[in-house]
């Protein structure tokens, strides 16, 4: 008998005594944990943060909750250990996002390794050893439980092929952005700087082409736990085509379910352009990839090309200041605003609370966003919705979902270089009353109709339904 035929028999006798003795722990599970019903899972370890991912999730569980034909669910939540009950959790996410979940029918599960997650744990080889201590946490949670559906909605992949082969499970993902991308790897192969390749490794042909071969090796890897999906969701269209291309193997077409944003309070605003100021804002937590920097020139050649402006136009920059990186990252930019005479025009707002984010989108006049190939973008959207006009990077999800016409009519402008930053500052500044509010109407029913709750909540229990 060949080596191969060997290895083969050996496998497949593996697998069935492993599938035996899963059963075996699902039941013991089952009976520990009480739960008769067949169980969604949800693996979130995140999930009293109060980010976009964290309201997909919540919004999600929403949906099932108050779908009749899936009321003999129960929906469990694999957590961190946060130090929190499940009313206190549930209070917080309607506190956060004005979402109202049941407790019955909910049953949180609190892991103890959820920090292998951390990418700070990872100063080398970040991304393969943060998807390897995503396998363990993920081990931890199926020895905690077995569910009949797990839906990973925080793009933690590599335990897919474990969950579905080993476990039986049916795995289903929602991917806000993937893990690599062709763009990070045309990045490295063509030596251009960025936030996730520094200018070290960019100017050097040997560490440029080794770091190659290492994403390779990884995309090669990130493709194969894609396989192992039952249903693939994507946030935007640039996340549906890089997720088609790196996961080539697995034949589910990825299904485009755009998140939902709450917009409800921005689309009071009156659409009245007489009531709004000079104010070129800026939306964005001062992260690398967000790249004030070019908001700044940007403002600085238009000053200097539109000298009537001088002192009549304003940047403001709102943003969260996480960590001493972003702290850095806000006092560089405090030197280059000095350096450029911009003192008086550029303002910067650190970890300002809603209701005064709330003020400067009822009277700026220009939305600005300048990170390239962000992969949905809804600080553009809370631009549209409070009649805010966007002026956002032409590529990524602001260029293939957002800033796209409505009915034929422009909803916005896109630019890439510092030059098409400058010139679309003054085209918006200049535009006229009724060419100001038709742009504004366009672009508040586009988000209307397309980036809702409720269009969310229906276009995933549509898709889920299809798996279970």
């Amino acid at each position: 008998m060949h080596t191969f035929t060997i290895v083969i028999i050996a496998f497949a006798l593996l697998s069935s005594l492993f599938r035996i003795l899963k059963n075996k722990l699902k039941l013991k599970q089952r009976i520990r944990h009480n739960i008769g019903n067949k169980v969604i899972a949800f693996f979130h370890p995140f999930c009293d943060g109060g980010g976009g991912g964290e309201r997909v999730l919540w919004t999600a569980i929403h949906a099932i909750q108050h779908k009749k034909e899936l009321s003999h669910y129960t929906i469990l939540i694999y957590s961190s250990d946060i130090p929190k009950s499940k009313k206190e959790l549930l209070a917080k996410v309607k506190d956060q996002f004005n979402i109202v979940i049941f407790e019955q029918g909910l049953e949180v599960v609190q892991l103890k390794m959820w920090k292998w997650l951390e990418a700070k744990r990872y100063p080398r080889f970040t991304l393969i050893a943060q998807s390897l201590g995503s396998i363990i946490v993920g081990l931890e949670a199926l020895w905690i439980f077995i569910p009949d559906i797990y839906i990973d909605t925080i793009g933690h992949s590599f335990i897919y092929p474990v969950v579905n082969f080993f476990f039986d499970c049916v795995v289903v993902a929602y991917i806000h952005y993937p893990t690599i991308s062709t763009d990070m790897l045309k990045n490295v192969k063509y030596g251009m700087a960025n936030f996730n390749n520094d200018k070290r490794i960019a100017g050097s042909a040997i560490l440029s082409n080794a770091k190659l071969i290492y994403y390779n090796f990884f995309a090669v890897l990130y493709g194969f736990a894609g396989y192992f999906t039952n249903l693939v969701m994507v946030n935007s269209t640039w996340t549906q085509n890089h997720i088609k291309h790196i996961w080539r193997f697995n034949f589910n077409e990825p299904k485009i379910v755009y998140p939902p944003c709450d917009t409800t309070s921005m689309l009071k605003i009156k659409l009245n352009d007489f009531k709004r100021k000079l104010i070129i804002l800026s939306i964005a937590q001062f992260r690398p990839e967000k790249n004030h920097l070019l908001q700044v020139k940007s403002f600085k050649m238009f000053l200097d090309l539109n000298p009537k402006f001088e002192g009549k136009v304003e940047l403001i920059l709102v943003g969260s200041c996480r960590n001493q990186e972003d702290r850095k990252r806000i006092d560089d930019l405090k030197t280059v605003i000095m350096e450029l005479n911009l003192s008086n025009a550029v303002k910067i707002v650190e970890n300002a609370p809603y209701s005064v984010l709330f003020d400067y989108l009822e009277s700026a006049t220009i939305g600005i966003h300048t990170m390239t190939d962000e992969h949905f973008g809804i600080g553009i959207i809370e631009y549209m919705a409070s009649g805010v006009i966007p002026l956002a990077h032409d590529s990524g999800g602001p260029k293939s979902d957002i800033v796209v016409d409505y009915k034929g009519e422009k909803t916005g402008y896109l630019a890439c270089t510092v030059e098409e930053y400058a010139s679309g500052i003054k085209t918006i500044l200049e535009l006229s009353y009724r060419e100001r509010s038709k742009i504004q109407l366009n672009a508040r029913n586009l988000i209307t109709e397309k980036f809702s709750e409720e269009n969310f909540s229906k276009m995933f229990i549509d898709n889920l339904s299809k798996v279970l």
